[in-house]
């Protein structure tokens, strides 16, 4: 199914001038997807992980671990002296994962424990999980609410902090570890880390989010909420550091446009997004971008012939353009765990070495690659009979 058969997609590419239709579809096409179920398992992976790390650093014992969902901090200056408004977030999906994970242990682990429960179980190590880090305003905010015993048992080494997020900006977990103290860099763990995505170094996509945020009412977040332009859309809910023609509706004097993801949330019509049911990953851009033209144009012709290899062949051709490892997991928004993969499989097969370095034979699949391999289908008159000049080993007499 192409992107553009969902109905909805389809409306809103309509809103696009003519010549922009092609770069906003190509934005849709860009953008991570990402379904509750890969949130859920990777939250639990990587919750699992940690606790068998600090096993292992405490000789195979395991300590006392309080887990926390980062909740957003709804207490402000107009509700003081009110009753807290629960935040109905995202956290509360991380707080069921969790939940999953302190079932599968008898003892050691307990999800959003109180503090005397803490005291008593003498908690070594406690762990923050959030599934997306924008700006890092909302960790900030959120530790401002924590419990004082809490600081002040880290301020006297009693307790390690460990923050745990699914996708991560880079300018948001340096806020973090600028602005709480108890957390440094080795205290972070992510899947997705947006240093600077393929978003912001396309100018492109820039002029068009800018050109029709003029419409929106949310002017000054044209560029997403801090200008980071997130690539990442959760089934749950779209981040507001997006792009704001993704989420934000019209301006008064604009009502007839209408957002995707209409006050960042995701209609049931765009699930297919989430599931591998609309194709989204291979396009020609991507190949043109990495100055590969021919395999552009040839997959152009026939993509069905470069699904299978389609991610290797372009981040191959990332590389042959002087492409870091890392700017390529930023352009084509991937982990760490999937980049690595892919380059092992390039090493396995000879077109990169262990520099991640195209080599000759890598250099050579890309040309071939962008051959035409399809000659023109000719009418069945113009085959004439063939004889061939031997025939296992003899010469054909004449």
């Amino acid at each position: 199914m192409d992107i553009k058969d969902l109905p909805e997609v389809k409306r809103w590419l309509n809103q696009f001038d003519i010549p922009d239709q092609y770069l906003a579809e190509y934005m849709l096409k860009k953008l991570r997807y990402v379904s509750l179920e890969e949130v859920e398992e990777w939250i639990q992976k990587a919750v699992n992980n940690l606790l068998e790390d600090i096993k292992k650093g405490n000789n195979n014992r395991m300590e006392s671990v309080a887990i926390f969902p980062v909740t957003k901090n709804t207490e402000n200056v107009f509700n003081r002296n009110k009753e807290l408004k629960a935040a109905n977030d995202s956290s509360g999906r991380i707080g069921h994962a969790l939940k999953n994970i302190e079932r599968g242990f008898t003892s050691h682990i307990e999800v959003s424990p109180r503090v005397e429960s803490m005291r008593s179980k003498k908690v070594r190590h406690i762990i923050y999980v959030d599934d997306f880090t924008g700006t890092g305003e909302r960790f900030k905010k959120f530790w401002r609410g924590v419990s004082p015993s809490i600081k002040s048992w880290c301020s006297h080494g009693w307790c390690k902090i460990w923050v745990i997020s699914f996708a991560a900006h880079n300018e948001g977990l340096r806020k973090i570890v600028s602005n709480v103290g108890p957390v440094s860099e080795d205290q972070i763990r992510y899947g997705y880390l947006i240093k600077n995505g393929l978003f912001s170094q396309n100018l492109n996509l820039h002029h068009l989010c800018r050109k029709y945020g003029k419409r929106l009412s949310e002017k000054q977040t044209v560029l997403g909420y801090g200008a980071q332009l997130s690539p990442i859309v959760f089934q749950y809910g779209c981040p507001n550091n997006a792009p704001a023609i993704l989420w934000c509706k019209g301006s008064s004097s604009e009502k007839a446009f209408k957002p995707l993801f209409p006050n960042r949330s995701v209609p049931v019509e765009l699930f297919p997004l989430f599931h591998s049911e609309v194709d989204v990953n291979t396009t020609a851009e991507d190949l043109w971008i990495a100055r590969n033209y021919a395999l552009a144009l040839a997959f152009l012709e026939k993509p069905e012939l470069y699904n299978d290899q389609y991610e290797l062949l372009t981040i191959l051709s990332y590389l042959k353009n002087g492409r870091s490892p890392d700017n390529v997991r930023e352009l084509m928004v991937m982990s760490d765990d999937s980049v690595n993969s892919y380059l092992e499989s390039l090493k396995t097969y000879g077109l990169i070495d262990s520099a991640c370095t195209i080599t000759r034979f890598g250099k050579d699949i890309l040309l071939r690659g962008g051959k035409s391999k399809f000659n023109k289908r000719r009418d069945k008159s113009d085959y004439k009979n063939f004889y061939p000049r031997s025939f296992l080993g003899f010469q054909r007499e004449v």
